[in-house]
């Protein structure tokens, strides 16, 4: 038997956002079969290191400067703050360097922008090859500046790394001549087939799950929900919590639902550890992002469920659905076209039904064995440059 591919996964955090939830569904993919050797490296302690030990894979923690762990997208903007993290990140960077080289690792697979950046560095010269895991399109609107962007898009070409990316979409925002791959982000083990088939709710109730931020969008969803259902018996619910320094925008959604006048109508019902539960007690999804998503973890999750979804028509959504058949599309930002696209769901159950069933049919390229020959087939093409 052939030796099994040895894979070091990277993170800078142990916060369980939506890339160290798509790294933990690797390692839940990868764990157990003979052809993989999987181990995790964090910066910090917490959450995904507690789940990632529980589920039997090997992690180390080598704790980053807080400096840097705490450095947020807007702070790039100020070219102080990148040098004054350079700076703190050179130690790091060397002790890293010996961690990877008495890995053994085949692959050194970095899993979020700033270990992109880290690990990037600390692999040049070392056997193993880096990968750059891209999970958000490399914009002046993902990031605050162009010129940031641009240097941040031109690294991978740098460091001679290997770019997996989320989607088309977010490989489409790194230079042509990058070496690069396109890994869609699996659903948890065993979905679809492992979940009960959603049937239609017979209270009204429309749903949004995910990170509170202002570019998910929930304020949008509001405004169309209020538009077409104030004063009727239709719910909505936000499941899910703000992250990284939003809160004031979870508080901006609350008063927006008391001006609105759906306060009584609205639950803001958290973080929730059971997401198909909280799917199964809607009518439709929606996604709403104002940006271009990347990829669309919650669309795949809810397409799998058999829940009918709505999305915004831009970046990931557009290689996951098809349009009227397998959801609905609506453009980023259009309170008008969403509001429509939630009353007709809720009017034409028949419809929304249908659609749901061939959503969940659609899942299943996302599932256990398109997701591992997809990422076997990105090592291959890494390893052959």
């Amino acid at each position: 038997m052939p030796e099994p591919t040895s894979v070091l996964f990277v993170d800078h955090t142990a916060v369980l956002s939506g890339a160290e939830i798509k790294l933990r569904r690797y390692c839940n993919h990868l764990a157990g079969r003979p052809e993989f050797d999987v181990r995790v490296l964090l910066g910090a302690h917490g959450p995904l290191e507690t789940a990632l030990q529980g589920d039997g894979v090997p992690v180390e923690v080598i704790p980053l400067p807080e400096q840097v762990a705490t450095l947020r997208r807007a702070q790039l903007r100020d070219v102080r703050n990148v040098l004054r993290a350079c700076w703190l990140i050179a130690s790091y960077v060397l002790r890293l360097r010996g961690v990877l080289r008495r890995s053994g690792a085949d692959f050194y697979h970095s899993f979020s922008l700033k270990s992109n950046i880290y690990v990037g560095v600390a692999a040049l010269g070392l056997p193993g090859r880096h990968i750059w895991q891209a999970n958000d399109h490399v914009s002046a609107d993902y990031l605050g500046s162009s010129v940031v962007a641009r240097v941040v898009s031109a690294l991978p070409r740098v460091l001679r790394s290997h770019v997996s990316a989320n989607s088309v979409s977010t490989a489409q925002t790194y230079p042509e001549a990058t070496p690069h791959s396109v890994v869609y982000p699996p659903l948890p083990t065993g979905w679809p087939d492992d979940l009960e088939q959603w049937t239609p709710i017979s209270a009204p109730r429309i749903g949004m799950v995910g990170r509170i931020s202002p570019w998910k969008g929930q304020d949008v969803f509001l405004r169309a929900f209020a538009a077409e259902f104030r004063g009727s018996s239709v719910e909505a619910v936000i499941v899910g919590a703000a992250l990284f320094g939003e809160s004031d925008y979870a508080d901006e959604l609350m008063a927006l639902c008391e001006s609105l006048d759906i306060s009584d109508q609205v639950t803001f019902a958290g973080n929730s550890s059971d997401v198909p539960g909280e799917l199964a007690q809607m009518s439709c999804l929606v996604h709403c992002s104002v940006l271009p998503e990347p990829f669309g973890n919650v669309v795949t999750e809810a397409m799998a469920v058999g829940v009918p979804v709505i999305a915004a028509r831009a970046g990931g959504p557009l290689e996951i659905i098809d349009d009227g058949q397998t959801g609905l599309l609506v453009a980023p930002g259009d309170e008008d076209g969403l509001r429509v696209a939630m009353r007709r769901l809720l009017d034409d159950t028949a419809f929304a039904a249908a659609l749901g069933q061939a959503g969940r049919d659609a899942s299943r390229r996302f599932g256990d064995n398109g997701f591992v020959a997809a990422l076997q087939s990105m090592f291959d093409h890494a390893r052959a440059r």
